[in-house]
């Protein structure tokens, strides 16, 4: 499932696990970084979110935004973990 609220969209959002997922092939832009984070934070109000996650074409870090903890995760990492 989908959260699009005004203009804001998580691509995938997992009720049962609290889990966002946001798909983005690069978050170096800070414009893209500051629209994915934006959007996972308005998720985070409306719905309980353990676990966010943005998975990027080759980024790994982790995105710490007012009390919300993001993992970045390149897409064959992330692969490999399901």
């Amino acid at each position: 499932m989908f959260f699009y609220n005004k203009g804001i969209e998580v691509d995938f959002y997992v009720p049962d696990d609290g889990l966002a997922v946001q798909v983005s092939y690069s978050i170096d832009n800070p414009v893209t970084l500051e629209r994915e984070v934006r959007a996972m934070r308005k998720l985070a109000e409306a719905f309980p979110v353990r676990k966010a996650v943005i998975v990027t074409l080759d980024e790994e870090r982790i995105v710490a935004e007012e009390g919300l903890q993001i993992e970045v995760w390149p897409i064959w990492k992330w692969l490999l973990r399901r």
